[in-house]
């Protein structure tokens, strides 16, 4: 399937749609013209898999913008809605826009109250627990793919429970539980090899992986990581055969590292034209780790400082193995120059680890706004032209709490009405 919400196959048409893409958008243009949005959405679901696989996630986000518009909540049904809000808010958690993605995964939630779609909802939940994994909230990960996994039973979805059991078995990972970790991982395997779900087999084997690499495995973490890469390149999708060899390029650092070298440099390239910064940033750290190496000291203080402050701005927690790599350059550095180097009192904070332990999960960290999500979600809705009552139904709260909220983002904003809140968050791209 390719609209962006199934599980996905095969991508053997994506290098033709690349070779025709002016035209399709060209196609997408006159849709909206002629107001035909749900053909464009349908279009859109098709263009999904290009702008997520081959790393054009800002065209896709500008373009969902463009499908989404003012009058989103007359355009469509619950449902496509939904469907729109969620791959949005995945192109945008590509891009370590954690906030933002999020807000659009909680509208879509929204738009699911009174139309249920079991895919849409597990599409969504696995997002949101993935920015809960990125961010450190092991706990409020577990309980959406706990979430997840229990749809998908219920709905007697294997492929989904394989996938529930994947992520559960990377949280174990990360919480340094390696034998619940493999238990998790065995029986993904098996539903993924009775399915045939090639697709679930990849990130099965990224993740043993990650497991290997945890335990300091590194050969063992090699063959699964040169596993998952093959596959992923067998089905045409680039950017998770991309994940793969950044990981390939860490297990075999040691070892070759003029190989691991050049995988690091083309996975660095392929995730700037995202951008997807959190890859850039693990990219930059492997790097600075090949630069010590060879004893090119300064290379490696510029990889290891930008890649420190790309995941101190996006607040992400690194998992177990690439905690443990950046540590080690972090240390090496030290040892190299000095800890008491001038660097480190010239504004350079490398430790950057536990900056975002006590990160919300009600507040985003959007610079220019100190609105809560649920204020931003209240928003979003009252530009779309619901009322209070509306929204209140949607969310399942009171009006006068809806109305509470829009006094507040008024009062934050400094405007007298939803209008001008919602132009001005435009501006801001708040919204």
């Amino acid at each position: 399937m390719t609209d962006g919400i199934h599980l996905q196959g095969s991508f053997a048409f994506l290098p033709e749609m690349e070779r025709n893409i002016d035209s399709l958008y060209t196609a997408f243009d006159t849709l909206l013209a002629t107001e035909q949005f749900e053909t464009a959405l349908s279009l859109a679901g098709s263009l999904y898999p290009y702008w997520e696989t081959y790393e054009n996630l800002s065209h896709g986000v500008g373009w969902l913008l463009k499908l989404l518009g003012p009058e989103a909540g007359a355009r469509f049904s619950g449902v496509s809605l939904a469907r729109l809000y969620a791959m949005l808010g995945n192109l945008l958690r590509h891009q370590s826009e954690y906030g933002r993605a999020a807000i659009y995964y909680e509208l879509g939630l929204a738009s699911l109250k009174d139309q249920p779609d079991y895919r849409v909802h597990t599409y969504i939940l696995g997002g949101l627990g993935e920015i809960a994994f990125r961010q450190g909230r092991y706990e409020a990960a577990t309980g959406l793919y706990q979430s997840y996994l229990e749809i998908g039973q219920q709905a007697g979805e294997d492929c989904y429970v394989a996938n529930a059991f994947n992520a559960l078995g990377r949280l174990a990972t990360v919480k340094g539980d390696l034998s619940e970790a493999l238990e998790h991982h065995r029986y993904g395997r098996s539903l993924c090899e009775h399915k045939n779900y090639q697709t679930g087999m990849a990130w099965m084997f990224n993740a043993l992986g990650e497991l290997e690499r945890a335990r300091g495995k590194h050969g063992n973490a090699s063959k699964h990581f040169q596993e998952s890469a093959a596959i992923f390149k067998r089905l045409g999708n680039r950017g998770a055969q991309m994940l793969a060899l950044q990981n390939l390029a860490f297990a075999i650092l040691h070892e070759h590292p003029s190989s691991s070298e050049q995988l690091l440099q083309k996975t660095l390239s392929f995730w700037r034209r995202g951008p997807a910064r959190h890859g850039m940033s693990l990219s930059m750290i492997g790097l600075s780790r090949v630069e010590l190496l060879r004893g090119n000291k300064k290379q490696a203080v510029r990889q290891l400082s930008g890649a420190a402050k790309v995941l101190r701005h996006i607040g992400v927690q690194l998992e177990l193995g690439d905690r443990v790599d950046y540590e080690i350059a972090l240390e090496r550095v030290k040892k190299e120059i000095g800890s008491d180097s001038p660097i480190f009192e010239q504004g350079e904070t490398f430790d950057f680890v536990d900056s975002f332990s006590d990160i919300s999960s009600s507040r985003i960290g959007l610079e220019k706004t100190e609105l809560t999500r649920r204020e931003i979600v209240i928003l979003q809705l009252a530009a779309q032209g619901s009322t209070d009552r509306q929204i209140a139904s949607q969310l399942v709260i009171s009006p006068h709490t809806v109305n509470a909220h829009l006094k507040s983002i008024y009062r934050k904003l400094a405007v007298s009405n939803r209008t001008s809140a919602v132009a001005i968050a435009r501006d801001r791209h708040i919204l």
